[in-house]
């Protein structure tokens, strides 16, 4: 039932969808502001160097004469492009000091952009909690300012967990992608992503929403997580790989069928499919009520057993 609710639970938030599109529109536009603000000045300051000219100016003479049919300049013209080849590739290797203060810096951007994407994700759980156990249209910007403390310390320990575990995974891929035969290289690769996507979800499943739902600290939500006592790991894992295979599948034909267009819709869409699945998972979990639908409600008839005060007070089941 998990699978199934979680789409009707997703279809009820589907405005939110259009929410975190435009959060992750603004942090795109300040990453790729960034970007440009670190990688402009190295370029600038390459191409301006008398190596550069030199190469720019022999492979247009070469291609000139390539063009032109002018076969008995070709070799003289290569013989001067690849000395100019030579020349630059010899002023790059000076600038090796360079390079790797621009990849420290990307590397920071990178982050950045992750904390920030990890505060939209903290703000989308929490309109997707609102709307489930209150039947309540929270406002983005309101829901995310009022949770701003809670969420920036959530994504400053989740960054760097999910980081950690990301170049694992990237770091396995690529020794499999090296040694594998050519023929089973991008399948195996695809199917090792979606893996490790999916048990990744599994063990932070519960994260978020013990945090939000729950009201526990960090420390006591990430050790709710990782314990796996009486919470169905096969059936978690297996769940979550079906929608990972459906969510890479909606991209695919995203990207295929409408030119990439339909990407601003089917990649926010992905975020919220999945924390729709983690609360989903922790209301059922815990035996949580909570709204599927304007008219329709599950869980249990009451969240908890009645207390002895309720008992004798004459509440009733």
């Amino acid at each position: 039932m998990k699978f199934k609710h979680t789409f009707q639970v997703f279809i009820d938030n589907f405005a939110t969808t259009y929410k975190l599109l435009l959060y992750k529109l603004i942090v795109t536009l300040v990453t790729v502001g960034l970007c440009c603000a670190i990688i402009l000045p190295i370029l600038s300051n390459i191409t301006g160097t008398a190596e550069y000219i030199s190469l720019r100016d022999s492979v247009i003479a070469l291609w000139n004469s390539f063009i032109n049919l002018e076969t008995n300049l070709l070799h003289d013209k290569l013989t001067a492009c690849r000395s100019a080849l030579d020349t630059f590739l010899t002023m790059l290797g000076t600038k090796t000091g360079t390079f790797v203060l621009c990849a420290v810096l990307l590397l920071v951007v990178y982050l950045i952009n992750r904390f920030l994407s990890g505060i939209g994700t903290y703000t989308t759980g929490s309109l997707i909690n609102d709307r489930m156990a209150l039947r309540t249209n929270s406002a983005f910007i309101y829901t995310m300012t009022k949770n701003l403390g809670k969420a920036s310390l959530f994504s400053v320990i989740y960054v760097p967990v999910c980081f950690a575990y990301d170049l694992v995974c990237a770091l396995i891929c690529f020794g499999i992608f090296t040694i594998s035969p050519l023929l089973i290289k991008i399948f195996a690769l695809a199917v090792l992503l979606i893996v490790f996507s999916a048990l990744k979800n599994t063990f932070v499943c519960d994260w978020l929403p013990s945090i939000i739902h729950g009201k526990m600290t960090n420390g006591q939500a990430i050790s709710y997580a990782i314990s796996r006592t009486g919470k169905k790991t096969a059936h978690i894992f297996s769940n979550l790989l079906i929608i990972q295979v459906i969510i890479v599948a909606l991209n695919m034909a995203a990207f295929l069928l409408t030119f990439g267009a339909g990407l601003l819709i089917t990649l926010p869409a992905s975020y919220i499919i999945l924390n729709c699945f983690q609360f989903v998972n922790y209301y059922d979990g815990n035996a949580i009520r909570y709204f599927l639908d304007e008219n329709t409600i599950v869980g249990p008839e009451r969240d908890r057993p009645l207390t002895r005060e309720e008992f004798f007070r004459g509440e009733e089941e």
